[in-house]
C-alpha cells in the first residue's frame, strides 16, 4: 500500500487516501502516456475524476481534454489537478509551476517509478525575463511577451491556447492578439520600445514575437532554446512581418 507522502496527514489524509489511489490505478492504466485528472469536492468529498491525455506528446506531457475540464466543473468545486510522469520523480518542472500559477489550482504529481507524490502549490511568481527554458504553451514566445507587458508596464494580456503546430495549420495567432488585446498593427518604419515585433521564422505564417528594447535590442524565446536579448538586424530583420504597438503607450514620449 502506498501513502501520501507530502499531503494531508491524520483525518484528513484518511479522506484523502482513496483520491491518491485511484489516481494510480489510472496512471498505471495509461501508461506509458502520462495520466491526469481532476479532484472535486462534492459535499466536502473528495472524488478523482480521470480525463484524457489530449497532448499529441502524452508520453512526456499532459493536456487534459476542455470537455472533460467542464464535466469536472459542473459535479462540484475543484479542489486539485492531478497527473503523473512515467519516467521520471514527482518533483514539478518548471513547465508545471508556471501552469500551476497559471491556473491558481493546487497540483498533484504522481510518480510511477517511484510511487511518489509532490503537492505543487499556485503563488504568484513570475519567472525572469531572461534564461527560460522553452515549452509550447506554457514557455515560450507569447508568454515572454505577456510578462514583460505585465512586469515592466502593468498592462494584461490574456493567455492564449496554442495548437501544437499551429504556425504549420494556417493559423496567426499573433494577428488573433493585436485583435483582442489594444495593439496596432504596424508595417513600415522602424520599432519603438515595448513592440513586440513579430517575425516569420521557417513558416508559411507569423509564428514568432519578440520585444523591442532599444537600441537595437530585441529580447526573445526561440523554440529548444532559453530565452535571451539579441541584436535586432540582419535574419531578424528581414523576416518580420509587423510591429505590435499597444495603443495605451504614449510611444513618441519614449
Amino acid at each position: 500500500m502506498f501513502y501520501p507522502s507530502v499531503v494531508f496527514q491524520g483525518r484528513g489524509y484518511l479522506m484523502f487516501k482513496h483520491v491518491v489511489e485511484a489516481a494510480y490505478l489510472e496512471a498505471e492504466r495509461v501508461f506509458p502516456l502520462e495520466s491526469c485528472g481532476i479532484v472535486v469536492s462534492k459535499a466536502g468529498i473528495l472524488e478523482y475524476m480521470p480525463c484524457q491525455n489530449i497532448s499529441s506528446n502524452a508520453e512526456n506531457t499532459f493536456t487534459i481534454s476542455p470537455r472533460d475540464y467542464v464535466k469536472a466543473e459542473d459535479s462540484g468545486d475543484i479542489v486539485y489537478i492531478v497527473h503523473s510522469h512515467s519516467w521520471s520523480n514527482s518533483a514539478p518542472s518548471e513547465a508545471d509551476k508556471v501552469s500551476c500559477n497559471q491556473g491558481k489550482v493546487p497540483w498533484l504529481i504522481l510518480s510511477l517509478p517511484e510511487r511518489s507524490e509532490t503537492l505543487v502549490v499556485p503563488n504568484d511568481k513570475v519567472l525572469p525575463l531572461e534564461g527560460r527554458t522553452f515549452f509550447h504553451g506554457v514557455i515560450d514566445c507569447l508568454s515572454l511577451v505577456r510578462d514583460y507587458y505585465s512586469s515592466e508596464l502593468g498592462i494584461h494580456i490574456d493567455n492564449y491556447y496554442r495548437q501544437d503546430n499551429w504556425w504549420d495549420k494556417g493559423l496567426n495567432m499573433y494577428l488573433d492578439l493585436a485583435d483582442d488585446a489594444n495593439f496596432d498593427i504596424i508595417t513600415s518604419g522602424k520599432p519603438k520600445v515595448h513592440d513586440v515585433i513579430v517575425m516569420q521564422v521557417g513558416s508559411p505564417v507569423p509564428n514568432h514575437g519578440a520585444i523591442y528594447l532599444g537600441n537595437n535590442i530585441i529580447l526573445h524565446h526561440l523554440a529548444n532554446r532559453n530565452s535571451c536579448k539579441a541584436v535586432y538586424g540582419g535574419y531578424w530583420e528581414k523576416n518580420t512581418w509587423a510591429f505590435l504597438r499597444h495603443r495605451t503607450l504614449n510611444q513618441e514620449n519614449i
